[in-house]
């Protein structure tokens, strides 16, 4: 094991501590013990008066720490900052760790869904109890050490680390069982959630597709009232917009195709709500980091490069056709930023983004298709270019067009220019003729 440093900064520390304030005695507590284990520990005490730029310091750190580890608490589950630093964590791909110092019930009350979502497949280790804190400090440490290779992998290193991925995510070892939509306490959800598979089995054994209008009207009557006690009416909406998405279905066709559903559950029609839920983690931990108010939205962007894995890109893409469009300028732009050269799906939804009615939007789509030199934006960076009424989205387009470069973009660009300079030397010499004659 590391020999003990007691400093609270490293480059790459075993652990970042995520922790509610009204929890701060404890979070030593645990710190010091951690130390005295040996293990690098990195940990914010300053507080938030200490400004953005530390808040900055504490996204690097939870992208550099080799574990996250979070003290739950009613408190920390209300709290925005440790909502941030979870999402960052998760989608960093960095093991998580959730300590519980209080009740596990009346902790779960006080989540918001996604965070609930978040940690209902991860088992927790409880330090409710000080008489036992010894003993539950063992576990902790021991699976901080089995997840930063010192020792074998502890048997409490349960988690489930994921990487965002569905495809890669069913090389992971999971346990059903601790997913929310499985373990809730309404055994009817769980009834529901059956029925509604059988549906879709029922329909697809005679069908390749079904409306989308059927698939949303089932969704909400045969799952209806059970599942609004798990998540509520507004969160079963967001739950249907992923599922829109994810199943691709296209304004005009309003299809829901077997093929697709296929590819969504990985062939297996029975993963239904385990793939919905995976899903609905990564799309609220995607929206909380990049969301304009997060807390970690700057060291996110700027570590962009050391989180960039295909779910990452995929993510950000879905990020894309967000309701705000402070969330999809910042999807654009982290886009362009990690390159997604090979990617035609993005290419084309970043496309789409330039008959976006925001200009702010238009503008980072611009910029996001130069950066990774998409050749069929072209032409719509030309018409952009020589069309759209606000100034900064046409110099964002010729820019893009400028760096994207090739035949048909130097050509538009040539072209323009040409057709510029005859369209002012004839303006200028109606002004002339104009001032001669009235002389």
């Amino acid at each position: 094991m590391a020999s003990a440093k007691p400093e609270t900064e490293h480059q790459h520390p075993d652990v970042m501590i995520s922790y509610s304030r009204a929890n701060q005695n404890f979070m030593r507590k645990l710190k010091d013990s951690f130390i005295e284990s040996g293990l690098q520990v990195w940990v914010d005490e300053i507080g938030l008066e200490a400004g953005s730029e530390f808040l900055n310091k504490i996204g690097q750190a939870i992208v550099d720490a080799k574990v996250f580890l979070i003290i739950l608490s009613k408190n920390s589950a209300t709290s925005k900052y440790c909502r941030d630093e979870l999402a960052l964590a998760y989608i960093s791909n960095k093991p998580i760790i959730p300590v519980s110092i209080e009740d596990k019930d009346d902790i779960l009350a006080a989540f918001d869904f996604g965070m609930k979502l978040t940690l209902a497949a991860m088992e927790w280790i409880s330090m409710v109890d000080g008489l036992q804190y010894d003993q539950q400090l063992q576990k902790v440490v021991a699976t901080i050490d089995g997840f930063i290779g010192d020792s074998a992998v502890s048997k409490f290193h349960i988690n489930l680390v994921k990487s965002q991925n569905r495809l890669l995510n069913r090389q992971v070892s999971k346990n059903a069982s601790n997913l929310l939509f499985n373990e809730h306490e309404e055994r009817d959800l769980i009834q529901t959630g059956q029925n509604f598979i059988q549906f879709l089995k029922d329909c697809y054994h005679t069908a390749d597709t079904i409306p989308w209008a059927l698939f949303e009207q089932k969704f909400y009557e045969i799952n209806g009232p059970d599942l609004e006690k798990l998540c509520s009416f507004d969160n079963e909406a967001w739950l249907l917009g992923i599922l829109y998405r994810e199943l691709e279905v296209f304004e005009g066709d309003e299809n829901v195709s077997k093929q697709n559903l296929l590819e969504f559950t990985d062939n297996n029609f029975d993963a239904f709500w385990e793939n919905v839920e995976e899903q609905a983690v990564q799309s609220y931990a995607m929206r909380e980091v990049f969301n304009m108010d997060s807390s970690v939205r700057i060291p996110a962007i700027m570590n962009l490069s050391k989180i960039k894995s295909p779910a990452v890109l995929e993510a950000l893409s879905d990020l894309l056709t967000d309701s705000d469009p402070n969330i999809r300028s910042v999807a654009a732009i982290s886009l362009g930023r990690l390159g997604a050269q090979d990617n035609r799906r993005i290419t084309k939804r970043l496309i789409n983004l330039l008959n976006d009615t925001d200009r702010l939007v238009r503008e980072a789509g611009c910029l996001a298709l130069g950066h990774i030199k998409a050749q069929s934006a072209v032409h719509k960076l030309v018409k952009l270019w020589r069309n759209d009424t606000i100034s900064h989205v046409r110099e964002a387009a010729q820019c893009a067009l400028k760096r994207i470069g090739g035949e048909e973009a130097e050509k538009a660009l040539h072209i323009t220019k040409v057709l510029t300079e005859e369209i002012r030397a004839l303006t200028s010499k109606n002004d002339v003729n104009s001032l001669t004659t009235n002389n």
